[in-house]
């Protein structure tokens, strides 16, 4: 009896075209979500929104060279998200969080403390995240250790 050639199931590049794909969806949707909430703001940005009375809590965390300094807004605020697709019209979405990456140095931090204080802003320190590289590196290598398991695996048969 002769066994009948699928050539859509047997076709290894089809595979690795459909985990490619579902791999790049599920990180667009899943960071797009998040970015609804939070926004990325420069050091000027931070001292101007603490000046105004407008954040209620910072949190410091050192990451390598710099410190991340992340934080909720008292008043939310309306910002326009945008995609990189030009078919979906921009939607405006309430923002609570921010976040912002300032400099080690001891006159910045001692500055941006100080005027937290004096505004009433609550400040956390956390120390330095090391599992965040690992989880990084593990989202990033085993989509393509999957695709090349089934990739070897299709190839034996």
């Amino acid at each position: 009896m002769k066994k009948q050639n699928n050539g859509l199931i047997k076709n290894p590049f089809l595979w690795l075209l459909l985990i490619f794909f579902l791999v790049t969806a599920y990180q667009y949707f899943s960071t797009g979500s998040v970015a609804g909430k939070s926004e990325q703001i420069n050091y000027t940005e931070l001292v101007k929104e603490i000046t105004d009375d407008n954040v209620k809590e910072l949190t410091y965390q050192p990451n390598g060279s710099v410190i991340e300094v992340s934080g909720v807004y008292k008043n939310p605020k309306t910002s326009k998200e945008e995609t990189g697709i030009q078919f979906f019209s921009p939607s405006a979405t309430t923002v609570e969080k921010f976040s912002s990456i300032i400099l080690p140095s001891d006159t910045t931090v001692s500055g941006l403390q100080k005027l937290a204080s004096d505004h009433k802003a609550e400040v956390t320190v956390k120390h330095e995240s090391s599992s965040g590289m690992w989880i990084n590196l593990l989202v990033s290598i085993v989509p393509f250790g999957i695709l090349f398991f089934f990739l070897f695996s299709m190839m034996g048969n």
